[in-house]
């Protein structure tokens, strides 16, 4: 019981969150003016956790599987490139490094087996040039072409050393040797090698999502096998062209910057198309309202 001098009142005091708080009256009489009072409430800030690391640096065991991965891809078509060296009248050109290299009939940049015609003066990759000499059916703008009793006159051509060829073709076998079980893996120059992998890669099931995020938040890199959507085929131009062909998408000219605009069935549809005037066209934001630079 409080002091006698100090009379008794009655203050009832409202509340509601984030909108307004009524404050006590006496007697009739607010504590203060006006009665009824709108305070803002100060939220409480949470701020976002930023990654000060976003990467890390490749451990010796990463290095180990970039390569053998490598290695397995290389070595055969290494080992081909060393019996292409070995072939008569072998012209031996220097390595260019200022441009891009492209193969003449195909438009592809040849690595190994590269053939040159001492007619034209084209130079092929080893699938178009073994296609002309079994005749099969490739055709180029070959001088020697004008006379139907002539044809390509191919020399073999290589930008490889064959000192370094060995040396590159013997560390790629020991590394895979070394990696691979022998009686479970074997390596073979005909024979392609689908996942390169290494025997001690984590195998991650489709739906061990927390197994997946240590180890990407590690920054390991990850191969994901048969991506594709549930009941289609591959996110190839044919895809896009059924399900989004009637879209207007912008594209632009890689070389000049023109922009056309034109129908997503339309860019689609010349892709993987040879095109004589050596055009490359790109398409610019797609979906039109969103920004890739975003």
């Amino acid at each position: 019981r409080e002091q006698a001098n100090v009379r008794r009142t009655t203050s009832t005091i409202f509340f509601q969150p984030d909108l307004a708080k009524f404050i006590a009256q006496e007697d009739g009489k607010s504590l203060s003016d006006p009665g009824v009072s709108f305070l803002p409430q100060q939220p409480s800030v949470v701020y976002p956790i930023f990654r000060e690391v976003f990467s890390r640096n490749p451990t010796r065991n990463d290095v180990n599987c970039m390569q053998t991965a490598c290695a397995l891809v290389l070595l055969p078509i290494l080992k081909k490139e060393l019996t292409h060296l070995t072939q008569a009248r072998l012209l031996i050109q220097d390595v260019v490094i200022e441009q891009r290299e492209l193969c003449d009939a195909c438009v592809a940049t040849p690595f190994g087996e590269r053939a040159f015609c001492l007619n034209c003066g084209e130079e092929f990759c080893g699938d178009c040039s073994k296609g002309f000499q079994m005749s099969s059916g490739i055709t180029s703008a070959c001088i020697s072409q004008q006379s139907t009793t002539s044809s390509h006159q191919l020399i073999p051509v290589s930008s490889f050393k064959k000192d370094l060829l060995c040396e590159t073709i013997g560390k790629m076998s020991m590394m895979l040797e070394a990696s691979f079980t022998p009686s479970k893996e074997k390596l073979s120059a005909e024979k392609s090698v689908e996942h390169p992998g290494r025997s001690d890669a984590p195998v991650l099931l489709r739906d061990d999502y927390g197994a997946f995020e240590r180890v990407w938040s590690m920054g390991t890199p990850i191969v994901v096998n048969n991506i594709q959507l549930k009941g289609t085929s591959q996110w190839g131009p044919n895809y896009f062209s059924q399900r989004h062909g009637a879209q207007h998408v912008t594209i632009i000219n890689c070389e000049t910057g023109e922009t056309r605009v034109v129908s997503l069935a339309q860019f689609m549809g010349s892709m993987g198309r040879l095109h004589i005037d050596g055009e490359i066209w790109k398409v610019k934001d797609w979906p039109p309202k969103e920004d890739f630079k975003d």
